[in-house]
């Protein structure tokens, strides 16, 4: 099967990435409380899905920019590894992770600080970066350039 290209989209990153939660209390506190995402909206229930929260991944709190949107779903079940921390591994069609971007290494040393446990900074190729678990188990990472490199790289 040949499918149409189109090179020339002008793309201008991620919209939002969906979630589902079984408590989106916790999830809220977690995201919000905790690492300080701005809550863009707190819908209800809905005919087709249970509350809905969106929060703001750019700090702009608008809900225009870069978002996590989490659905209600007291059934929600969760991939969790309780290896998490200590292991990378790879689940065929689960989520792996979800990773957020900080400014540089002092915001992600000050998010450390507050004794959520996290594995220690790992140094990659064009950044820096340290896994943690929300409430409901996902892996979290956080991450920020490391210094000197550019802000948009092709990788190759």
């Amino acid at each position: 099967m040949t499918l149409p290209t189109q090179p020339d989209a002008a793309w201008r990153g991620i919209n939002h990435i969906a979630l589902v939660t079984p408590d989106l209390a916790a999830t809220l506190h977690f995201y919000r409380d905790v690492l300080g995402m701005p809550l863009a909206a707190l819908l209800p229930a809905s005919a087709a899905h249970g509350r809905h929260a969106i929060l703001s991944t750019d700090g702009s709190g608008s809900g225009t920019g870069q978002r996590l949107h989490f659905f209600e779903d007291a059934a929600a079940q969760i991939f969790t590894d309780p290896e998490a921390l200590t292991a990378v591994r790879f689940v065929p069609g689960a989520l792996q992770h979800i990773a957020l971007t900080l400014p540089d290494e002092a915001a992600g040393q000050a998010l450390q600080a507050l004794g959520l446990e996290t594995t220690e900074i790992e140094d990659l190729q064009l950044n820096q970066s340290f896994r943690m678990l929300d409430p409901m188990g996902v892996i979290v990472e956080v991450a920020w350039l490391k210094p000197g490199q550019p802000t948009h790289s092709p990788l190759t």
